[in-house]
């Protein structure tokens, strides 16, 4: 597992699409995977892109500053926002605590039509439980003896993949934008 680094990746993104998806090399699991396995390690994936003239205007950073981001965090991870899916409440979501081997840990539940998937949260943003004390570097909460809820906001911990900047050129072989992977990185 990859060392989470305290930065975030940086805004100014044109486009940005995630998915759920499995983390084969975790379940030990060859080939499709499905969400009806409801599989603790469904991992998100998300994809960023940014066009040279749009990062350059809007965020006033030389687009030379994103590509020094990949640089100084390949092969560590760092901190996302996901803008469809930051919050307790977000995707049919509640905050809950629950036990995970002996510990009290932050996790989002999804519901919908009578079914739960419970995902792991162990970067939170502005979180307040309803009991016990939180430690916001890992999400374990303490000081409790039974499951709970809470509410706020969190970040993914993600890592760029295999292959995780791309370029895109003009016909006259300037650099128009980067195409970032990336994908979670669990912390439990």
């Amino acid at each position: 597992m990859a060392t989470i680094l305290d930065i975030e990746l940086p805004t100014g993104w044109i486009k940005m699409v995630g998915i759920p998806t499995a983390d084969l090399t975790r379940q030990g699991k060859i080939g499709n995977w499905v969400l009806q396995d409801n599989d603790p390690y469904a991992i998100f994936t998300i994809a960023a892109s940014y066009r040279r003239s749009d990062y350059e205007t809007a965020e006033g950073i030389s687009f030379d500053d994103l590509y020094s981001f990949f640089l100084v965090s390949k092969g560590c991870g760092f901190l996302v926002t996901d803008p469809i899916d930051n919050a307790d409440s977000d995707k049919n979501g509640s905050g809950m605590i629950l036990e995970l081997n002996g510990t009290w840990r932050l996790f989002k539940r999804y519901t919908n039509q009578g079914l739960t998937y419970d995902h792991p949260i162990t970067r939170p943003n502005d979180v307040t439980v309803n009991a016990g004390t939180l430690d916001p570097a890992t999400g374990i909460v303490t000081g409790i003896t039974e499951a709970g809820t809470w509410t706020g906001t969190f970040y993914r911990p993600m890592i760029f993949q295999e292959n995780g900047l791309q370029f895109e050129f003009t016909p006259d072989g300037i650099i128009d934008a980067l195409d970032l992977r990336l994908e979670e990185q669990l912390e439990v």
